[in-house]
């Protein structure tokens, strides 16, 4: 066993040093690996011409292997006949291709490889943050010239563009790079150059992104020409919005740059609603108006924030010329609806109340009508019976399948949006209105009230019946607490009237009435009447104050002997203290009300009466205020007033009130 071992460490010793050897040898280099050899093979007898030669071969080895090649990958060469030098080495002969010697297939295959692809969009949007500085000026010039430099040629890069886009599509990258610029005026005039450009080329329907299918298909000259530009456009475009996008969220910083930024948004969403992208340019505009809370003040005597406040009434009546003038496909109007949705949750609904009043401008929904939309969808689901159907032949059936399938693609073409399609949207949108205001509601944001009633007063019979039952407790609970205060300011006062106002209206749900006991709304109603003419704004409280009562006595049935009783005493007793127009709308509502209840008529004669006791004027219900014991003396003092439209009018209701 140990010679066994001795004999193993042995040949690793060995192993070892031959290893060794080798490691020295190709330290030495190949040369001298050679002449040693020679050396042990002829005992050193070298000749010193044999030496010589030898060393200028191995140079002349070496030298020629040090030659760097010529051929060159990236120019088109063509191999000619090799050649032999004076040396006699042979040498390879290549040469460059001149642009005649191109083939016909050649142009084909470049015109596709010219395609832009999705690689080459994204490579031209990231170059925006790669280059430092596109536009540069010369050193020695004035700040006067750099601007007069800059603005040619902005001028001359737009009108190359505007007269051959194809051609000159290359403008419209440099400018939007330009538009990045760190220098603010050159970031200032490229933005505004161009609004007036996308105007201007933006071609009159949305460009479809290409398939891969497409993409690698072969296609003419022409074709590939302009889907190379539509597709430039549309990237160029793309990023171009997001430049907006980012200078519109640092408005705080960048307060100039974000306010030219949300004006070209006005003006693309004004002129480019129908193009690619159109949402971004809503989310910009609407991020914006929500940045405001509370009302506006009139008058500001910083001029920034004057500017702001002329910016966001700009804003909101573009969105509101938008949601005007989307009366067919309302795609347009969900958008807007859902990006307002989405910014009022996370601003928690402390905005403008402009804002929520844009959805009073809602022209799609004008002619909403959820039950026949109901029915015409269960109708068209319906199947004829075998027995009315029309017997065809397998000739025609198979004629009348190709024809529904060149409709279909007619319409597909055509971009029509079918029935269901419009009423999807409606529905989508009413959701979303309905559900914003009655989360606005339950938050009790006085602010946004007013609109929001407004609006349920206009939509709110589209709603089912189990959400009008929510709107209308809330609404009572509402009452119940501002009535519950001790001094009523007007804007409390004009809560109420919304109240009651949107309160019958949503009772009158189309061919679905709802009956419900509406005495608080009446009572509250009742007892805030005399506070009305205490109101700065009266115009403007009458006019809600006439809808309310119409709402109550005219246009349903809620009214009775007592209510009409005692609201005719208690209008006589307001009309005392209004003006001209506000009393002239009062004495039109009592003479409707007179045609309606004859009861009244007694209360104007006080001839062959019983009376049973004295009018109570403090009472704040009118079953307590015994109105059957009231007299109408105040129409004697309006028939000797001294404007003549009112002794008039005055004279006409007592007129009316003594005919049988």
């Amino acid at each position: 066993m140990g010679k066994r071992k001795a004999e193993l460490s042995k040949g690793a010793t060995k192993l070892k040093k031959q290893r060794a050897e080798e490691d020295r040898i190709l330290s030495a280099g190949f040369n001298n690996v050679i002449l040693s050899e020679e050396e042990d093979d002829d005992g050193g007898n070298f000749s010193e011409e044999s030496d010589e030669d030898e060393n200028d071969w191995e140079n002349e080895e070496q030298d020629y292997e040090n030659v760097p090649r010529s051929l060159v990958k990236n120019k088109k060469i063509v191999e000619g006949l090799p050649i032999k030098t004076s040396e006699g080495r042979i040498q390879r002969i290549v040469r460059e291709q001149d642009e005649e010697d191109e083939s016909e297939e050649e142009d084909e295959k470049d015109d596709e490889d010219e395609k832009p692809t999705e690689e080459d969009s994204k490579k031209s949007e990231e170059e925006l943050s790669d280059d430092e500085e596109v536009y540069a000026f010369s050193e020695n010039m004035t700040e006067e010239e750099k601007l007069i430099q800059l603005q040619e040629d902005i001028a001359e890069m737009v009108e190359k563009l505007i007269e051959q886009p194809e051609e000159n599509i290359s403008s419209l990258t440099r400018l939007r790079k330009m538009a990045q610029s760190k220098n603010p005026v050159t970031s200032r005039y490229s933005l505004l150059a161009l609004v007036s450009t996308f105007k201007s080329i933006v071609p009159g329907y949305r460009i479809r992104p290409l398939s891969e299918t497409e993409k690698k298909e072969k296609v003419s000259k022409d074709i590939a020409k302009l889907r190379m530009f539509e597709q430039t456009l549309l990237a160029n475009y793309k990023a171009y919005l997001n430049i907006l996008s980012t200078n519109a969220k640092s408005f705080s910083k960048k307060s100039y740059l974000g306010r030219v930024s949300i004006t070209a948004s006005c003006e693309l969403v004004s002129s480019l609603s129908h193009f690619n992208f159109v949402e971004d340019l809503l989310n910009i505009l609407i991020k914006f108006v929500c940045r405001f809370r509370g009302p506006l003040p009139k008058e500001s005597e910083e001029p920034e924030k004057l500017a702001n406040i002329k910016l966001f009434t700009r804003c909101i009546s573009v969105l509101q010329e938008q949601l005007d003038e989307d009366i067919t496909y309302g795609k347009l109007s969900f958008d807007v609806c859902r990006l307002i949705s989405k910014s009022l949750k996370q601003k928690d609904y402390r905005v403008n109340k402009e804002v929520v009043a844009l959805y009073l401008s809602l022209s799609i929904l004008s002619d909403y009508d959820p039950q026949n939309a109901m029915d015409n969808a269960s109708q068209s689901k319906l199947k004829l019976k075998k027995k009315d159907r029309v017997h065809l032949s397998k000739k025609e059936r198979k004629a009348r399948k190709e024809r529904k399938e060149i409709d279909e693609e007619m319409r597909k073409a055509e971009l029509q949006v079918s029935r269901e399609e419009r009423d999807r949207n409606q529905a989508e949108i009413l959701k979303i209105l309905l559900s914003n205001y009655l989360q606005i509601l339950k938050t009790r944001n006085d602010h946004l009230m007013a609109s929001v009633l407004e609006g349920l007063a206009k939509y709110g019979f589209m709603a089912n019946l189990e959400l009008i039952g929510d709107f209308l407790q809330i609404m009572k609970e509402l009452i119940q607490d501002i009535s519950a205060e001790e001094h009523l300011t007007d804007h409390r006062i004009k809560q109420i009237l919304f109240c009651i106002v949107t309160s019958f209206t949503l009772m009158d749900n189309g061919n679905n009435k709802i009956r419900m006991d509406m005495s608080k709304f009446i009572d509250v109603l009742y007892g805030i009447l005399l506070d009305i003419s205490m109101d700065a704004e009266i115009t403007k409280s009458i006019k809600l104050l006439i809808r309310t009562l119409n709402a109550i006595f005219i246009q349903t049935k809620s009214s009775t002997k007592i209510r009409n009783l005692a609201f005719t005493k208690k209008i006589y007793m307001l009309i005392l203290n209004t003006s001209e127009k506000p009393t002239l709308a009062l004495l039109g509502f009592l003479s409707q009300l007179i045609d309606k209840a004859p009861e009244i008529k007694n209360m104007y004669n006080i001839d062959d009466r019983v009376e049973n006791g004295t009018f109570v004027m403090e009472a704040d219900h009118p079953s307590r205020s015994n109105p059957e014991a009231a007299t109408i003396w105040e129409n004697c003092l309006l028939v000797n007033h001294y404007c003549p439209s009112i002794s008039g009018s005055a004279k006409k209701v007592l007129k009316q009130s003594r005919s049988s």
